[in-house]
């Protein structure tokens, strides 16, 4: 009997591990390899993939049940689903991606790795199989051929990277989600998990004219350049000045607007087409009287706000347009912007925190509360939302439980007949912009 249990043990041992492992279930192996990351502090997506944790070897490693992850004890950190896909038939496929935090979904040659690009995303966290409450969740279709073979990879990170699910849209109309086993195979076993490229920007604005003199809207397409060690690329802003700015020569507040997603380009029309630029164009009586500088930044074609270094584009650009413009008042730079941009507020301000006087991220999801409270010690915060926004609306409520409590330097308006467009109940006020110049830094 003795001899039999030591023959049994490592058997059983192996069993034990198989069954505790969080997405296998029990179930036999699969060709999905998953890997976990545990980190102590739970970073965002974005700065995972752009820091070292990755580098290092995972927590853990081994076969999943399919391209679907859950635990029910999650621990802060990064989970990376990868498989080789070989699609049935001819056709255009769309993919789906819900997770528990942040999230993203890479496609690509499975025998050139280093080419698959992020095609889906997961902005704020989902319920499991939640696969469509938001479009970033859908990819764009995927024109795929029968028999070859393409790499999938999924990864989650964050505090509580709980759940993670691949689903696809077959080109006869087929839903599968998750994605079926029988498609899926082991990936190469020398695949690195995706390493964003630094997220710092230098910028400098491009030619050599001078500044503008004139009040009003003045548009930079392609007036800006951002270089790193990686390469360079340029982007568009637009600049608007006080009316009086020729004949009155007192310094100026600063006031930068991040628009929406949507409006990412190069011809400026998108920013002009909604928030503050938009009413500036529109309203004479708020030109006439808006007294700050206007900064807004214009994303490059399919950048997010969260992109990696899309924060250190608008300082970099900020600090240019300092420099550029000697009578604008450091102390007095007020940053906004509205759902994508509202998030960008918190990423731009979490970069570079002692820069403004006061942010105002408007129906914004939430982003790294605790990283924020931390950091965000000065600036005052106005947090704005709709009542009837969803996972926006409790979004912003959670920024405001987080960092509510310091000394009064957080203010919380949540509208209770407003949706995803509150902002519009904002920006054409001159109370608004009011509220804001109250702050120095």
């Amino acid at each position: 009997m003795k001899f039999m249990q030591r023959m049994l043990a490592p058997a059983l041992a192996t069993l034990a591990v198989l069954l505790a492992w969080p997405c296998f279930g029990g179930q036999q192996p699969s060709a999905v390899l998953c890997q976990v990351w545990n980190v102590p502090a739970g970073d965002g997506l974005e700065q995972l993939l752009s820091g070292k944790t990755l580098d290092q070897p995972p927590t853990t490693s081994g076969p999943c049940a399919g391209l679907e992850y859950s635990a029910a004890a999650a621990r802060p950190g990064c989970v990376v689903l990868r498989a080789v896909l070989t699609p049935p038939a001819d056709g255009d496929y769309l993919f789906y991606i819900a997770a528990g935090e942040e999230a993203a979904l890479y496609f690509g040659p499975a025998d050139q790795p280093e080419k698959r690009v992020r095609i889906a995303d997961v902005p704020v966290a989902t319920p499991p199989r939640d696969w469509q409450r938001y479009a970033a969740q859908t990819s764009a279709p995927q024109s795929l051929g029968k028999n070859r073979k393409y790499l999938l990879e999924a990864i989650v990170g964050g505090k509580q990277p709980a759940h993670l699910e691949v689903g696809w849209r077959l080109p006869d109309g087929t839903m599968e989600r998750p994605i079926k086993l029988q498609y899926l195979s082991s990936p190469p076993e020398n695949i690195k998990p995706i390493h964003l490229p630094p997220t710092s920007w230098q910028v400098l604005l491009k030619g050599k004219t001078p500044p503008a003199t004139t009040g009003g809207h003045h548009g930079y397409p392609l007036g800006a350049a951002a270089e790193n060690s990686t390469g360079q690329f340029d982007f568009s802003y637009q600049l608007w000045l006080p009316m009086d700015w020729p004949a009155d020569q007192r310094s100026r507040a600063l006031f930068v607007f991040l628009h929406g997603n949507g409006h990412q380009g190069t011809d400026l029309s998108g920013i002009l087409n909604e928030g503050p630029p938009r009413y500036l164009a529109e309203r004479p009586e708020l030109a006439q009287w808006f007294p700050m500088v206007a900064l807004f930044p214009q994303l490059p074609p399919k950048w997010r706000w969260d992109t990696p270094g899309a924060a250190s584009l608008v300082n970099g650009l900020i600090e240019q347009i300092c420099r550029r413009y000697p009578r604008i008042d450091r102390k007095r730079i007020y940053l906004s912007g509205l759902s994508m941009g509202g998030k960008g507020v918190w990423l731009t301000a979490l970069q570079k925190p002692n820069l403004y006087a006061a942010i105002a991220p408007i129906s914004a999801v939430s982003v790294q509360p605790e990283t924020a409270k931390a950091k965000l010690t000065h600036p005052w915060v106005w947090i704005i939302c709709g009542g009837q926004d969803g996972d926006f609306r409790n979004g912003a409520r959670l920024m405001y439980q987080t960092l509510g409590s310091q000394n009064g330097r957080v203010r919380f308006d949540e509208i209770p007949d407003a949706g995803h467009g509150v902002w519009d109940r904002f920006y054409p006020t001159r109370d608004f912009y009011a509220q804001l110049l109250r702050h120095t830094r």
